[in-house]
């Protein structure tokens, strides 16, 4: 720093400003370059300094450097003070203290480097060695000088290191010897708006880079007359005092925050082998051609065990859907055994009503109350869900991963300069591909998990196969993961059932048995192979319960006289025999039944108790009276009319 003379003729180079916290040489640089402030150029010793007058400054760099040079003179006086003060309390006695009274020492000690603490302990030897040697019968100047000299220091400095450690226990003298240099504390002025309009900037999804975010802030700066320091010492206020977990929630996101956080270790060891499994759908690399025009990057089911890791069962498709799960699921069912407990994804695919229908929790599609049961249920395994793409409550996930099929399936050597729309790979021998990788994925040995420790996956889950207790489905469960299934309604004319495909040329076929009768019009469960459509259908009701296998009837030609034939017989056939059966359920003809109707004898009317009275005539007597009224009546309607037909003549 120059020797204040007169105002008028300060002037201070870029280095001098950085020293009196002005910012840091290249962003004072900047400054005075944009506004155009002209340096003074002196020389010393042949070097070339550009030094800027202190009038031409800006003004809060002129408030700040008459303030720290105030601070300087006064520093100036009281340093000798301070120095007195010092030695005095290093000189004075003091009583011991007690480790508890060390704590914040050793604190210390703990937060500086390993290089402040090797220097710490290099003086700590060479005070042991100087004890030592007094210890010993040497003089004191001596033993000073020889110390000093092996430490190549200063035999001053040796006394300086003696006296920060008198009376302090030797357990405690480490920590006494290190240096109290904390490094550079001055911060370069930033205004709190510009800081707040940095930070605004850079802290946001699109992950600006800091470069475009400061051009942006000194635009703004120029505008409001902001104070901003070098973009370098805003990057370096931003780790210090930005939390790491805040930068990386604003710019990265709250998934990229959930790595933040120590994940949840799960114990495999809780389980056996097959008590617990986990699928998941990938899809790979290499376009697959599954035939009729179709090509695709194929979708494989893949299913694995939870507690040794290995791959039991997969099935490949056009797609995540529900056929390839259950296709999976029966593989693996049937060459190993029945899970107890299935992880599944809550994503549509996975959650369908064929493997997990009637689960109370379930949150995809509509739930009805005539849904059929799921596969998963219905083989008596306890659903459970897992979070898309959360590899610590899926494994699979890592399957999938660096060291996984993505790394053994889609780099396959075999797929070099194929596998694209133009030159696809065949399904067979994808699929052939895909077979040996996860055979040799279960065989591979290293595997370093807790459960594994070295072993393969094969080795660690057929130890455990071989000693734990195993459900293995019956002829009857075979059917639930071997056949997909549809809630179909039966006619309730012909009680034949008719089921819609996407694959057949009529869109749609009909299935038929005489034990389908008593369920006509009302709902049951078909479960069919969809490899096999023609085949028959297994029906259930909704409830689980078998009825029948149900045979295709298939559709014939408008002129096919040898299938009309065909139709008629087997109608005769079921009329045939519907005919038997009634007649063995009517043991007794009509006519029988109603000769065993009994006769009803006629009931003779009871005798009436109302009489017409007489009133004391008699009948004869009464009979000339009516006469005589019906006569009197007679001639006063003909008297009526009479008069009535000569008004009208005297009328015309």
């Amino acid at each position: 720093m120059r020797k204040k003379r007169h105002q008028d003729i300060r002037a201070y180079s870029a280095r001098e400003l950085e020293v009196l916290g002005c910012g840091d040489v290249s962003g004072i640089r900047k400054i005075v370059k944009r506004e155009k402030i002209k340096p003074v150029i002196r020389i010393f010793e042949g070097n070339e300094t550009a030094y800027f007058p202190f009038a031409s400054l800006r003004p809060d760099w002129q408030a700040m450097i008459d303030q720290v040079e105030e601070a300087a003179q006064k520093a100036k006086e009281i340093q000798n003070g301070l120095r007195l003060i010092e030695e005095a309390t290093r000189i004075a006695a003091v009583l011991p203290l007690d480790d508890e009274d060390y704590g914040h020492l050793w604190a210390y000690y703990g937060r500086k480097p390993n290089k402040t603490k090797e220097e710490a302990m290099r003086k700590l030897k060479a005070i042991i060695d100087y004890e030592s040697r007094v210890s010993g019968g040497s003089r004191k100047g001596e033993a000073l000088a020889t110390v000093a000299t092996q430490a190549g220091e200063h035999p001053n400095t040796l006394r300086n290191w003696l006296k920060r450690i008198k009376d302090v226990p030797m357990a405690h003298r480490l920590p006494c010897l290190v240096d109290g240099y904390t490094g550079r504390t001055a911060k370069a002025e930033c205004s709190k708006d510009a800081w707040e309009f940095f930070k605004a900037d850079w802290l946001r999804r699109g992950q600006p880079k800091a470069a475009a975010c400061y051009d942006r802030l000194e635009r703004a700066a120029k505008k409001h007359e902001w104070i901003i320091p070098d973009i370098r010492t805003l990057e370096r206020r931003i780790v210090k005092e930005l939390p790491r977990e805040a930068v990386i929630l604003a710019r990265q996101g709250e998934d990229a925050l959930k790595k933040c956080y120590p994940p949840q270790v799960r114990d495999h060891g809780v389980f056996h082998a097959l008590e617990a499994v986990n699928g998941d759908g990938y899809t790979f690399w290499p376009h697959v051609d599954f035939g009729d025009g179709v090509i695709v990057r194929p979708t494989a089911w893949v299913w694995q065990d939870i507690y040794a890791g290995k791959l039991l069962a997969h099935r490949v498709g056009v797609s995540e859907n529900t056929e390839i799960i259950r296709l999976a699921s029966g593989d693996m069912v049937e060459t190993y055994g029945i899970p107890e407990h299935w992880w599944f994804d809550n994503t549509r695919a996975a959650a369908n009503k064929t493997m997990t229908g009637g689960i109370a929790n379930r949150y995809r599609f509509k739930v009805k109350e005539e849904d059929p049961m799921g596969i998963v249920p219905m083989l008596g395994g306890q659903v459970h869900w897992a979070t898309p793409g959360h590899g610590q409550a899926k494994p699979i996930e890592r399957a999938f991963g660096v060291g996984g099929l993505s790394e053994y399936v889609d780099k396959h050597p075999a797929f070099a300069g194929r596998g694209t729309k133009a030159k696809p790979v065949p399904l067979a021998e994808f699929e052939q591909i895909l077979a040996n990788e996860v055979a040799a994925i279960n065989a591979r040995l290293g595997r370093m998990s807790p459960v594994c420790n070295g072993r393969s996956f094969d080795q660690v889950f057929n130890e455990s196969y071989s000693r734990s207790t195993i459900r293995k489905a019956t002829a009857e469960q075979r059917r639930l993961w071997l056949l997909a299934c549809d809630n179909v309604t039966v006619d309730r004319n012909n009680a034949s059932i008719t089921i819609k495909f996407y694959n057949c040329r009529n869109g749609q076929n009909r299935y038929w048995d005489e034990l389908l009768s008593p369920y006509a019009g009302r709902k049951i469960t078909a479960r069919f192979d969809p490899q096999n459509l023609q085949g028959a259908v297994h029906c259930y009701t909704l409830d689980g319960r078998y009825i029948c296998e149900a045979a295709c009837i298939l559709a014939a030609g408008f002129n096919d006289a040898e299938a009309a034939r065909s139709h008629l017989r087997a109608r005769n056939s079921h009329k045939k025999a519907t005919k038997a059966a009634l007649a063995a359920e009517l043991r007794m003809t009509t006519l029988e039944a109603a000769q065993l109707i009994p006769t009803s004898p006629g009931v003779a009317p009871e005798p009436t108790k109302v009489i017409q009275g007489a009133f004391g005539k008699g009948r004869e007597a009464v009979s000339s009276e009516a006469e005589e009224n019906d006569a009197l009546f007679a001639k006063a309607v003909g008297t009526m009319e009479g008069e009535w037909r000569e008004s009208m003549k005297n009328k015309i």
